[in-house]
């Protein structure tokens, strides 16, 4: 199954949901690619969780998501193997 989302359809919520839904459609003998081509912004982080002292985002649509909450969703699927290649 392919999911694509471009320009207005790239919001926030979608591509939470999307890997979501990933996530509930996989299974141990699948093979999960995920590939972001778009826009990257870093900035302070305040939670004072990261190495380097910034947080990386994802450019949405309707404004940024945390690169951090993507991939803990990512790593949270039960696949085979889970492919991520980032373009930003």
């Amino acid at each position: 199954m392919i999911n694509l989302l471009k320009t207005k359809e790239a919001t926030r919520a979608r591509i939470i949901d999307g890997v979501k839904g990933i996530g509930s459609r996989s299974s141990k003998n699948d093979i999960v690619l995920f590939y972001y081509s778009g826009h990257g912004v870093k900035g302070p982080d305040n939670s004072k969780k990261s190495p380097d002292g910034l947080t990386k985002s994802f450019v949405a649509y309707d404004g940024q998501v945390d690169m951090s909450e993507v991939l803990r969703l990512l790593h949270s699927i039960k696949a085979f193997r889970v492919i991520v290649i980032i373009d930003a």
